[in-house]
């Protein structure tokens, strides 16, 4: 059987639930996987003391058993001096394949932030107990840069690199438009969620041959659609008895639009709406939702784990994703809320940027309207309100959609039959 090293940033990382979806989905397809997490996360993250904190699934899929964290320091000056204690004897035993490890031209900010270090240590350890991997699949395209080093120095002999978003709208404009251009030439494979990231690429030299899209999936059955006339408020409102509860889930940042919504819910009459996600501004638009006289109806509670939110999915009415094109260049790349919400049998509202528009079905499972405009959101929230049969069709439709198209499971069997193809291996089920 094929062995697989999957390269990440931080595993497992609760705003990267898709991350956990597909290596649970591809473990449970047979595959021999390895998880690489450069950066470990907050202990609590993966104690089994805590696994109801969201990341259950990291436990009950066994991957916990096949994830190896390098521990890399966070901070800057931490990090040179462990690299530097760690380079000493690399440099006395192994000076080439150190040294070509902070090729810049090559590995761009992965040879400056001295990640080739520990990695080459780690690698090296592996190899001396005679463990090797057959195809490295980075996550984000700056960890594909890491993949490429791994291939120059033959630790792998396939590399597949799955772009995310902001690695391809946002990264490129910070370090240089070519800081891929020898990734590209060394991946067999990449691969990306939407349409609108593949064009991304393509657009900045990435051979469109190369590039499948293959979106990152959810677990259906994690959501239940909601009983109709059984939605219950989490906060009081006074004087609604069953109240039109719209729900954005995601990290409260300026990009995510919130403070447009907030402007377009708070007119309306009978209508709470919840914002689950933490960030800096979380008081902002808590200040801004008591000046138009919504304090009493909008509701920021944080981030919430898994089981919170399937709670509060199964609850509302409408899914709300308002999100905006930032300045940096960068906009929903898939927006894989609008599948869970979809899961949960609810429709969407969206703003019609990036790929979001790739997971929506317009006038069937939900509405696309344009960004930066509260009227447009709330002329389609009073058409839902306003008619329940709408809704429960749109929410069958949008499950069903869902369903069809964005089940992690049959995406993992895409993904394995994307490895055969790459590495020419025709059993790679076992």
């Amino acid at each position: 059987m094929m062995k697989i090293l999957v390269l990440t940033n931080t595993f497992p990382s609760l705003s990267e639930k898709f991350l956990l979806n597909q290596m649970a989905a591809l473990k449970a397809a047979g595959a021999d996987l390895t998880v690489l997490s450069a950066v470990e996360p907050p202990s609590g993250a993966k104690g089994k003391e805590n696994e109801d904190n969201g990341h259950r699934l990291y436990h009950t899929s066994g991957l916990d058993s096949v994830t190896v964290q390098l521990h890399i320091p966070r901070n800057r000056k931490k990090r040179f001096f462990r690299a530097l204690a760690a380079a000493v004897p690399l440099l006395f035993f192994h000076p080439v394949l150190l040294l070509r490890g902070f090729n810049s031209r090559r590995y761009g900010t992965m040879a400056k932030n001295l990640k080739t270090v520990f990695l080459l240590r780690f690698l090296l350890a592996q190899q001396k107990r005679g463990v090797r991997w057959d195809l490295v699949h980075a996550h984000f395209g700056q960890n594909g840069l890491l993949g490429a080093w791994m291939k120059d120095c033959g630790f792998c002999t396939e590399l597949v690199v799955t772009f995310h978003g902001a690695d391809i709208l946002a990264f490129p404009r910070k370090y240089g438009a070519g800081i891929y251009a020898y990734m590209y030439r060394r991946a067999d494979a990449v691969t990306c969620g939407t349409r609108f990231v593949l064009h991304k690429l393509t657009e900045n030299g990435c051979p469109e041959g190369k590039i499948t899209v293959l979106p990152m999936g959810i677990n259906p059955q994690e959501y239940t659609a909601p009983e109709t006339g059984k939605v219950q408020a989490a906060e009081p409102l006074s004087g609604t008895e069953n109240p039109f509860t719209v729900l954005s889930v995601g990290r409260v940042l300026p990009l995510k639009g919130f403070a447009y919504a907030i402007r377009a819910v708070a007119p309306m009459e009978g209508v709470i709406y919840r914002i689950a996600g933490e960030g800096p501004q979380r008081g902002e638009l808590e200040k801004l939702a008591a000046e138009l006289g919504a304090a009493d109806r909008v509701f920021l509670p944080g981030p919430k784990v898994d089981r919170e939110l399937q709670a509060m999915y199964a609850e509302a009415s409408v899914f709300l994703l308002p999100s905006i094109r930032a300045e940096n260049g960068w906009e929903e790349a898939q927006g894989l809320v609008v599948q869970e919400a979809g899961a949960a049998g609810i429709p969407v509202i969206a703003s019609d940027i990036g790929g979001v528009a790739e997971g929506i079905l317009d006038g069937e499972t939900g509405f696309l309207v344009p960004e930066k405009n509260p009227e447009a959101i709330r002329e389609k929230l009073l058409l839902l309100q306003k008619d329940p049969g709408l809704r429960r069709k749109m929410g069958k439709n949008a499950r069903a959609f869902v369903t069809a198209h964005y089940d992690c499971a049959a995406l993992a069997c895409k993904q394995l039959e994307l490895y055969a193809r790459v590495s020419g291996h025709n059993h790679i089920h076992g």
